[in-house]
């Protein structure tokens, strides 16, 4: 028979004190939330003080939490239907950020979150500029300024980019932003940056990230959602070339295929076609006063970006990036599972089976991932899943 365990370390000067023993009796829930991308995952205790001999603990302690399933042996099943991944725990570290006493009965809350980042890096502004540098070396120099050990996925980190400017944000905005923009993600996982690029199921060092299968009979509730944004065909960006002065700027259309419809063609009183490639991208460069005659009808199903970048590649990557950002929100889908799963997190690709065919047909990527563990409920995972790009 497989049960759920936990272990909580309190962290001190590099010393590790096993504090476990002390949550044995009086634990009553604990939940961990794994969120994308710069957003902090989080952890609340909920503590049984009905006798009062709890002290409350100081903020800003850390405590390294583990969560997940303990059995006799690797064969384990949970109702002889599903194997127990014995291997996989939940495992991060957090800093108590709040403490509630509340009562009756009594109880403390304690709410930790996993980043722990310097006020300089959060509110500190500064005026900087970056040209022709690759992202890994942008996300290096700010790393090393503000003493954060990082990692970069290859793929976004060979990315070049030119003539970037940091005008009074702070480094933490500047870098979301910039990150952002090419289709990056970042995290803080175990006090550590990680940069990514979002949806590809791929690890910071490169290596393919196997999908999870999730069967409808290990869920007690599903839902599916389909919003407007799935009538957006295509993304308008615009750029101008500051270095070179002329009377108009120029923009980008980028437009492509999503998941069992036809891509539409987009037409300008230019007579610059936007031809359909066999990988059903395109971009074509027209011009921006003379589009703005454009039909109506293929007006309103473009998303248009009104910042002005200073090259095309820019205006090309914020238009691409911002396509694939409509086409993963395009269908969103959400499972609560009876039993806990902490071989899941988010970033990891996921195939499901048992629902409707259009949902068992997308490839999805996790967003958020919530795992539980409670008197009442057990150790139960809530995921939300948004489509691949």
């Amino acid at each position: 028979m497989a049960s759920p365990f936990f272990k909580i370390m309190l962290l001190n000067d590099e010393k590790k004190l096993d504090i476990t023993p002390k949550f044995d009796n009086r634990l009553i829930s604990m939940t961990i939330e794994d969120n994308n991308g710069f957003e902090a995952d989080t952890i609340d205790l909920v503590i049984d003080d009905s006798d009062q001999k709890i002290k409350l603990p100081q903020r800003g302690a850390k405590l390294e939490v583990t969560l997940g399933w303990s059995a006799d042996n690797q064969n384990t099943t949970i109702n002889n239907k599903q194997e127990v991944i014995l291997g996989a725990n939940i495992k991060n570290i957090f800093n108590i950020t709040q403490v509630t006493h509340s009562g009756a009965p009594d109880i403390i809350t304690i709410r930790g979150a996993s980043a722990n980042l310097s006020e300089k890096f959060i509110n500190k502004l500064h005026e900087r500029m970056y040209d022709n540098i690759t992202i890994n070396t942008l996300v290096s120099t700010i790393a090393s300024t503000n003493t954060l050990p990082y990692r970069c996925s290859e793929e976004i980190g060979s990315i070049k980019i030119f003539n970037v400017y940091q005008t009074k944000e702070s480094d933490s905005s500047f870098l979301t932003r910039i990150i952002d923009e090419y289709g990056g993600g970042m995290s803080i996982k175990n006090g550590m940056l990680l940069v990514f690029k979002k949806g590809q199921g791929i690890t910071v060092n490169g290596k393919a990230i196997p999908p999870a299968v999730i069967k409808r009979e290990s869920g007690n509730s599903h839902s599916y959602t389909i919003n407007n944004d799935s009538e957006y065909t295509g993304v308008k960006a615009f750029w101008y070339d500051y270095s070179k002065p002329e009377p108009e700027q120029h923009e980008i259309i980028y437009t492509k295929k999503t998941t069992n419809e036809t891509n539409n063609e987009i037409n300008n009183e230019t007579n610059n076609e936007i031809n359909n490639e066999t990988n059903n991208e395109t971009n074509n460069e027209t011009n921006v006063s003379k589009s703005e005659t454009d039909d109506k009808n293929n007006e309103d199903k473009i998303k248009i970006i009104r910042y002005v970048y200073a090259t095309k590649e820019s205006a090309e990557q914020a238009a691409k990036t911002t396509m694939e950002k409509i086409e993963r929100g395009i269908a969103t889908f959400s499972l609560k599972l009876a039993l806990g799963r902490p071989d899941l997190f988010t970033e990891m690709p996921v195939r499901v089976e048992g629902f409707k065919e259009e949902i068992n047909s997308t490839d999805w990527t996790i967003k958020k991932c919530t795992h539980s563990l409670s008197r009442s409920s057990g150790f139960t995972t809530e995921v939300t899943l948004t489509i691949k790009p």
